[in-house]
């Protein structure tokens, strides 16, 4: 998904403070180990990890669904929406830049990228 995000910023650029909130809700709103920590402990969990795992994830049966999943979700998805009317213009032209980014990863078994997530253990506060 990094790699679609940088696909993305050489068309339209990130507004640095922008008006719409950002990251979030989807799954990429835990992404930062400091978010992800902090709203566990305000919910009372205490002895909280997080240790990264590096796996690959299926982001489409296809080329064309992996595209518009980057497009929709995720760092490049962000990117895109809070360009507005900027990238919908050139939609066409984003979604061919990803495709080829994307097509190393394509296979019969679906477009199968390299991923990253956290595994989570944490303890329920006895309070």
């Amino acid at each position: 998904m990094h790699r679609a995000e940088t696909v993305v910023e050489v068309f339209v650029e990130e507004p640095e403070e922008p008006d719409e909130p950002t990251c979030g809700p989807g799954p990429f709103s835990m992404a930062n180990a400091d978010t992800t920590s902090g709203i566990l402990a305000g919910a009372g969990f205490e002895d909280i990890s997080l240790r990264r795992c590096e796996i690959p994830i299926q982001i489409g049966d296809d080329l064309d669904e992996a595209v518009e999943f980057a497009m929709a979700l995720g760092p490049a998805g962000e990117v895109t929406r809070l360009a507005g009317d900027e990238a919908e213009k050139i939609r066409p032209e984003i979604a061919g830049a990803l495709r080829e980014a994307l097509e190393e990863f394509a296979g019969r078994d679906g477009v199968i990228a390299p991923a990253s997530t956290w595994i989570v253990t944490a303890t329920a506060s006895s309070a």
